[in-house]
């Protein structure tokens, strides 16, 4: 399966603090944010992380990519570290500044901030992270902010269901 996430900001002590997510200390939130990744994802699995993966030494981010479930592909995003080198070192399979797939019948475009995103017809979804908002939906545009999903990856067959869900409706989710 493939699943997509972003903004998880491991070791990054200040984000609790800005993004008000429900933990005590990095500790508490790394462990909630591996063991809910590791709860959807299995171990050949393809998860499109949309930036800000971590921030920190590299054994310290190496020690926590191993633990992920998943073959870990990374759109960098402002946060992350500029060397693909080091990216790698600590387990990141693939490093892209951003990923267009061709799936079920959609386009996929796959980047960090939604900006960064171009086109607008039928057919194409625009993934992106960055924001840190809950919105999940707007219009052809889809947050994957991991603030959205309850701290977890979700499928991409999940957010096309949605996606054709919402539309139809024009009931974009502002959870």
């Amino acid at each position: 399966m493939i699943f997509l996430t972003s903004d998880t900001h491991f070791n990054h002590h200040n984000i609790i603090e800005y993004d008000q997510r429900p933990f005590k200390d990095i500790k508490e939130m790394n462990e909630c944010i591996i063991n809910n990744w590791n709860e959807v994802v299995k171990q050949d699995d393809i998860v499109y992380h949309l930036g800000d993966f971590g921030i920190g030494r590299v054994n310290d981010l190496k020690a926590i990519c191993k633990r992920l479930n998943g073959n870990i592909c990374l759109v960098r995003g402002n946060h992350d570290e500029r060397s693909i080198t080091k990216l790698v070192e600590i387990g990141i399979k693939l490093v892209a500044d951003s990923l267009c797939l061709n799936y079920k019948g959609f386009i996929v475009e796959m980047a960090h901030m939604p900006d960064q995103t171009y086109y607008d017809w039928d057919g194409l979804l625009h993934i992106h992270g960055h924001t840190h908002h809950t919105q999940q939906f707007n219009k052809n545009l889809i947050n994957v902010s991991c603030n959205a999903w309850d701290y977890k990856p979700v499928s991409l067959d999940e957010l096309i269901i949605n996606y054709k869900k919402n539309k139809r409706g024009n009931k974009w989710n502002t959870k």
